[in-house]
């Protein structure tokens, strides 16, 4: 069985009948939804869920998984999603995929977070080759650009992708700006000081947020369970 295989029967046993589960955003996360859409079809099981993404939507939609209106939920059984980064106290830098605002809220509502990563993202140094991203109302970018790299930015950069022949600004999926900052230390309030800057929307650092990571392996999955503070 391979370790995408061993992913996903992980995650598709433990759906229960009538949770509500809420699923992430990324490629890892994607490997799971054809095995979540075959246990629900094949034995009818009555399990809703709510996504971080329009992308997540979209694929959730194609294989018939049946979703909820997020604004309607106030708690989510469990939840899963992947990260871009982590470190040995299990901080995790997400929000390469720009969905870090809704990703956040997910977790929050999550009674149990499960974070599915790759071995090869483990970090003795969050933010090692990792910028973290900051979603930005428009009219903030200078002033927050500036205030981040009073925080300690080594490198600010306003995400760009190309449209039309040219590079033009990247926007989320609620009309923000991203910008990638490079930290050459994450202490544990930087993800609380990021947010206290004005037009700052939200931040990729997870500081405690996982319940349970999900460690993918050559040789399967590994669960190890970090202590997550409350909020």
């Amino acid at each position: 069985m391979s370790s995408s295989t061993s992913l996903a029967a992980t995650i598709t046993a433990r759906l229960k009948p009538n949770q509500t589960v809420g699923i992430g955003t990324g490629t890892t996360v994607q490997q799971c939804l054809p095995q979540i859409a075959k246990r629900i079809q094949t034995e009818s099981l009555a399990v809703s869920f709510v996504t971080s993404s329009h992308q997540t939507t979209l694929a959730c939609q194609e294989l018939g998984i049946p979703l909820l209106d997020p604004a309607s939920i106030v708690r989510l059984d469990w939840a899963f999603d992947g990260a871009d980064q982590f470190d040995d106290a299990a901080r995790l830098i997400k929000g390469r995929g720009g969905a870090m605002l809704r990703e956040k809220i997910i977790a929050a509502t999550a009674e149990h977070f499960v974070v599915i990563v790759g071995e090869e993202k483990h970090s003795r140094q969050l933010g090692s080759a990792c910028p973290v991203p900051i979603e930005v109302v428009p009219i903030a970018v200078h002033e927050v650009t500036n205030r981040v790299t009073q925080l300690g930015a080594t490198e600010c950069s306003q995400r760009l992708c190309p449209a039309l022949g040219r590079e033009s600004p990247y926007y989320t999926e609620h009309g923000n700006f991203v910008i990638d900052a490079n930290f050459s230390k994450i202490h544990d309030d930087l993800e609380r000081d990021l947010n206290a800057i004005p037009g700052v929307i939200e931040n990729g650092i997870f500081t405690r947020w996982a319940n349970e990571l999900l460690i993918i392996r050559p040789s399967g999955v590994e669960s190890l369970y970090p202590l997550r503070e409350e909020q």
